[in-house]
């Protein structure tokens, strides 16, 4: 019995320590979102790639920041590729 509370324990603490990797990604794909829509589509990368590695792995979160980040680099290299 004490082993099956220090089981809950423990997956408790995690489901908090994601709620607030989870939180941080979001913070830093806002400042992802807001570079986007500044056009600075490098520094937008960048942030979005940050959010990724902060959202825990089976997080659908962190593929959305990693798609968001492709669409940055994407938007990069259409805008910026003759300036080269």
């Amino acid at each position: 019995l004490y082993d099956q509370l220090i089981a809950a324990n423990r997956a408790a603490r995690q489901r908090e320590r994601d709620a607030e990797d989870l939180a941080d990604a979001a913070d830093m794909a806002e400042a992802g979102r807001l570079a986007f829509v500044a056009a600075d589509f490098r520094d937008a990368a960048r942030r979005y790639g940050e959010a990724a590695a902060l959202a825990p792995e089976d997080a659908l979160e962190r593929w959305q920041y990693t798609l968001f980040r492709g669409s940055a680099l994407y938007e990069q290299g259409l805008r910026f590729e003759s300036a080269a």
